[in-house]
């Protein structure tokens, strides 16, 4: 029985029971069908009618939230035909009503071909890596689409998207490409991030990867997991910080991957500068509160002194 994913408006989720999503999983962006169901419920009695975007995929999405259904057709069932549904797909499935083709990456963002069975094929370009971010497009065309603006305004609004923070912001810094990516990190934002990096053009790939917080019981074992995907990222050499991390660095080096464990922010930072050369490229993650922003304010200066 097939899976799918649902992009809810954010509005609606004020309705569901918090605390029960938190209990439900370690991340507490997951949560069961059942509160899919409460989810729902309270989109049907408050009378909502802006559209569902749902893809084929796996999970249930909203933006911030997660739910897993099995099958179309329950989900249908909930919604009873009151709320429009308009199924969206990045892996070229061309039976959904919204899908993406061709999916490649160009620079520093991703350009796919966009087929819209209601308005029919556009060449689309995102400011903004990864194939995750390809599927948030086109949650993000659907969408507006569906609410009545023109195909051609939001394809020209998605490739003006700028980032925010540091969500993959890229950074072009003494011949070589650091990618800022140190705003939030969880298992799944992690995984993504790597294999956009495994994709990325460069001579060689560093990363420095901090802790992600607030995993609960399943820290070990998802910090142990981000080892094993690292050393499957065909990165040169990883450098590692904060406690948990520590669990990344030793999988990792039972894989074969070069590995270093920074006790501090000057200690990453100069893992990196004795390393890394023009024409590499640095991914940096970890959740916020981790502050990998302060090793690359030292790889910065250190970089530019060493220019000058």
């Amino acid at each position: 029985m097939e899976s799918i994913d649902v992009f809810a408006p954010l509005a609606s989720l004020q309705w569901v029971d918090r605390n029960t999503i938190h209990a439900n999983d370690y991340n507490p962006n997951k949560v069961s069908e059942e509160n899919l169901k409460l989810l729902i419920q309270s989109i049907l009695t408050n009378g909502w009618t802006l559209p569902i975007v749902v893809r084929p995929d796996g999970t249930i999405i909203d933006g911030f939230h997660r739910w897993t259904v099995s099958g179309r057709e329950p989900l249908l069932s909930l919604l009873g035909g009151k709320v429009p549904v308009v199924v969206v797909d990045h892996h070229g499935d061309e039976s959904a009503d919204v899908c993406a083709l061709n999916v490649r990456q160009e620079g520093d963002g991703m350009a796919f071909t966009l087929c819209d069975r209601a308005a029919g094929r556009y060449e689309v370009t995102i400011p903004a890596m990864g194939r995750h971010n390809v599927a948030n497009a086109l949650a993000a065309y659907a969408a507006a689409t569906r609410l009545g603006l023109a195909p051609e305004g939001v394809i020209a609004g998605l490739a003006d998207f700028e980032q925010t923070g540091m969500r993959q912001k890229v950074v072009h810094a003494g011949g070589m490409d650091v990618i800022e990516d140190c705003y939030n990190a969880n298992p799944d934002s992690m995984k993504a991030a790597l294999a956009m990096f495994k994709e990325f053009p460069c001579k060689r790939r560093f990363a420095l990867l901090g802790d992600m917080l607030e995993l609960g019981d399943l820290s070990r074992e998802a910090h142990e997991e981000l080892g094993r995907l690292a050393a499957e990222s065909d990165l040169y050499c990883l450098v590692t910080y904060g406690e948990q991390a520590k669990r990344t660095a030793v999988v990792a080096a039972a894989k074969g991957q070069k590995t270093l464990h920074a006790n501090n922010y000057r200690e990453a930072a100069d893992a990196l500068l004795n390393r890394i050369q023009p024409g590499d490229a640095l991914l940096v993650k970890a959740s916020r509160g981790m502050a990998l922003e302060k090793a690359l304010e030292i790889f910065y200066a250190e970089q530019k002194d060493a220019r000058e």
